[in-house]
């Protein structure tokens, strides 16, 4: 859903010439292409990963490391990443680890306080992220072009962009969001 609304609300504005997809889902690679969301749609890894600019990891918190284990070592030196994790500390220690190119000053953890009852890459709304606000949680080393690349992109998407430590985060998404849902 999150993954899916970026593609399209990117599209939408402008935001990327080309948007590329992976996913271990050929069904929901097929939706994304089907919907518009993707120009081209990848199963695996390889080298295409090299052309990527800004890497948006949208998976279920627990996946992030081992998606990023996979996919970071094959990007260029220049390339950012983020994530749309719910749960920063973790992500963003396991992120920051990963040996690639980059480095893990090219990371900057995010999380857009947005969503739906609905999931997956059919129920994607290009407008899902407007005025919604989008925490990111750079730390020491951060690149400060990186942490500019990923801002541009939160507010080209309409969301408003703050920042916050990892453990910040996660305290207050506990105690805003994760327990009332509780």
């Amino acid at each position: 859903l999150i993954g899916g609304s970026v593609a399209l609300g990117a599209r939408e504005r402008g935001l990327a010439d080309r948007v590329l997809g992976f996913d271990h889902d050929a069904t929901a690679l097929d939706a994304a292409l089907g919907l518009g969301a993707v120009d081209e749609a990848h199963l695996e890894p390889g080298d295409w990963l090299a052309q990527v600019d800004v890497l948006v990891l949208a998976a279920p918190t627990k996946a992030l490391p081992g998606l990023a284990g996979a996919l970071l070592p094959r990007l260029r030196a220049g390339a950012v990443v983020t994530d749309v994790g719910s749960v920063k500390r973790p992500v963003v220690e396991a992120l920051c680890a990963v040996e690639w190119a980059g480095g893990p000053g090219r990371f900057v953890g995010g999380h857009p306080m947005a969503g739906s009852e609905r999931a997956g890459v059919v129920n994607a709304d290009p407008g899902l992220l407007e005025n919604a606000v989008w925490v990111l949680t750079p730390v020491t080393g951060t690149d400060p072009h990186a942490l500019a690349a990923v801002h541009g992109l939160v507010e080209g998407l309409c969301a408003r962009p703050i920042e916050t430590s990892p453990e910040k985060h996660d305290e207050l998404v506990a105690a805003v969001s994760h327990l009332p849902y509780l």
